[in-house]
């Protein structure tokens, strides 16, 4: 009796052991997973916020796009105005380039203006404005800065490749670009009907 009394304490104590053991390995593991756990719905939670965020805006484009395109006032995409503003930077670094002497806001100007008339040309021609701007900044280029003689050059390769399908404004103010290099085979190669 003695022996069974001995064993059953010895199963009792290993008893309480192992429950002991268990629930600290439940603690640890509630522990190790509680991260993940976390993780998982900070994760969600940050992404159903962009999520919403992106409907509303996506709302509030489609809103002001609407109303805008219902005015005539919707020209163009977020894309092509980060382009236009390259574009401007490169015209008044062109126009500074070209005219030493004159103070910012008198590059300002000048660039506004040749910005404009590069918009009422593109309204005239069968190019589009960005490929206008585009040109009218190369001219300026080669022009050093003479915002008359870019317009002459641009002008110039419009008449040429408006002629010529499959050719570029790009074209043509690159071949006017080498011809006053002294190279001729682009010149040539827009004019090729």
């Amino acid at each position: 009796m003695a022996r069974l009394t001995a064993l059953f304490e010895m199963k009792d104590k290993i008893t309480r052991q192992v429950e002991r053991l268990t629930s600290r390995l439940r603690i640890l593991d509630r522990v190790r997973a509680m991260p993940i756990v976390q993780i998982r719905d900070q994760a969600t939670s940050a992404i159903s916020g962009i999520r919403s965020k992106l409907l509303s805006l996506q709302g509030l484009v489609a809103t002001v796009g609407v109303s805008l395109l219902g005015a005539g006032l919707f020209e163009s995409t977020v894309g092509a105005a980060s382009e236009l503003e390259k574009q401007r930077i490169s015209l008044e670094h062109f126009m500074s380039k070209g005219n030493p002497l004159l103070d910012t806001s008198n590059i300002r100007r000048m660039t506004d203006e040749y910005l404009d008339a590069l918009r009422q040309n593109a309204n005239l021609t069968p190019f589009e404005t960005g490929e206008v701007v585009a040109g009218g900044t190369r001219a300026l280029q080669v022009a050093m800065g003479d915002p008359k003689e870019a317009l002459k050059l641009l002008t110039i390769a419009e008449d040429m490749v408006a002629l010529n399908p499959g050719k570029t404004l790009s074209d043509g103010m690159e071949a006017i670009a080498d011809a006053r290099m002294g190279e001729f085979e682009r010149i040539e190669f827009c004019a090729a009907a």
